[in-house]
């Protein structure tokens, strides 16, 4: 999460269970997306997006 700060708007795309393909990833990055893992566990839809902010509240807000 180089470059973001306090204040800056973030989009998540979560994918499947399986994970995005190859295409659907080199279409996002090519918009401009930045492509980044959660790390090894499988999360559920409910979860993932709350393991998200998490790690970029933890990442904005106190590692200053």
């Amino acid at each position: 999460m180089k470059g973001i700060t306090a204040g800056q708007s973030i989009l998540f795309v979560f994918g499947p269970e399986g994970g995005l393909a190859d295409k659907e990833i080199d279409k996002l990055t090519d918009a401009g997306f930045m492509a980044c893992g959660l790390g090894p566990r499988i999360l559920r839809t409910e979860t993932a997006p709350l393991y998200a902010l998490s790690a970029v509240s933890y990442h904005v807000e106190l590692l200053r």
